[in-house]
C-alpha cells in the first residue's frame, strides 16, 4: 500500500468557480460523480508530461482502490438494498473510470484486466477488500461503517499520490476524487448518525476526520 498522508481541505468555491464547468457533479446528499465526458475533453487539452515511477504507481494503485470501493458497495447493495449503496456504487464507478482515462492517456498497463467484482491484481488491495466485506457482513450499519473506512483510506492514499506528482492532469483527477471521497465519508457518517451509531475513524487522525465531517459538502470545479 502507498504510504499514507493528508492534504488540507480545499477552500470554498468562489462564485466564479461555481459558474465554470465542473469535473465532478455533487447532488444534495453529497453523492459525487465524475463527469467523464467533461474530464475526457479537458484531458485532451493538456499535454502529456513525463511520469515518474512513483506517479505511475500512484495512478495504478488509485485505479484498483477505486475499484475496491465500487465492488464493496456493490456487494453491500446486493445484501441490504439500501439506496445509499446503490448511489455509492454508481459514483465509485465514475471515480474508477476517471483514473482509467489517465491510464489511457499515458499508455499505462491497466491493472484491471478482469472487471469482475472482487478481482484485484494488487494483493494488498484484495486483502483490504476481503476485510471490508467481512466487516460489512454483520449488518447494514456495519456495512455503512466499512464504507466509511474505505473512504478514509482512499482520501489518505490519494493525498499520498498528490505528494509525488506535479502533473496538472494527475493532480486534477486526484484532487477531484479526494473531494468525492470526503463527500462520501460525510454522507456515510450522517447515515450512521441517523441510526444512532457513533462512527469512530479507523485510519484518519481524529482531528482530520472531524475537520472533514464538520464541514459542508464540497463542489467540484474545472481544473
Amino acid at each position: 500500500m502507498l504510504a499514507l498522508g493528508l492534504l488540507p481541505l480545499a477552500g470554498c468555491d468562489s462564485d466564479q468557480d461555481r459558474d465554470r464547468d465542473r469535473i465532478v457533479n455533487v447532488d444534495g446528499d453529497g453523492y459525487t460523480e465524475v463527469d467523464l465526458v467533461a474530464l475526457d475533453e479537458w484531458l485532451r487539452t493538456i499535454p502529456n508530461e513525463p511520469l515518474s515511477d512513483a506517479e505511475s504507481a500512484a495512478i495504478l494503485f488509485a485505479r484498483e482502490e477505486e475499484k475496491m470501493d465500487r465492488d464493496a458497495f456493490r456487494i453491500f447493495d446486493d445484501q441490504y438494498a439500501l439506496d445509499a449503496f446503490t448511489r455509492m456504487t454508481e459514483s465509485e464507478q465514475t471515480h474508477m473510470s476517471a483514473v482509467g482515462l489517465l491510464i489511457q492517456k499515458y499508455g499505462l498497463t491497466d491493472p484491471v484486466t478482469n472487471d469482475a467484482t472482487g478481482v484485484f491484481e494488487n494483493q494488498d488491495i484484495l486483502a483490504l477488500y476481503e476485510d471490508f466485506i467481512a466487516q460489512g457482513n454483520d449488518s447494514a450499519a456495519a456495512a455503512l461503517a466499512a464504507g466509511a473506512g474505505m473512504q478514509e483510506l482512499t482520501i489518505m492514499d490519494l493525498a499520498d499520490g498528490l505528494e509525488v506528482t506535479d502533473n496538472r492532469d494527475v493532480e486534477c483527477v486526484f484532487e477531484n476524487l479526494q473531494k468525492g471521497s470526503r463527500n462520501h465519508l460525510r454522507r456515510l457518517v450522517r447515515l450512521l448518525d441517523n441510526r444512532n451509531v457513533d462512527y469512530v475513524p479507523t485510519y484518519l487522525p481524529q482531528a482530520d476526520f472531524d475537520a472533514i465531517v464538520d464541514s459542508p459538502m464540497e463542489q467540484g470545479t474545472a481544473c
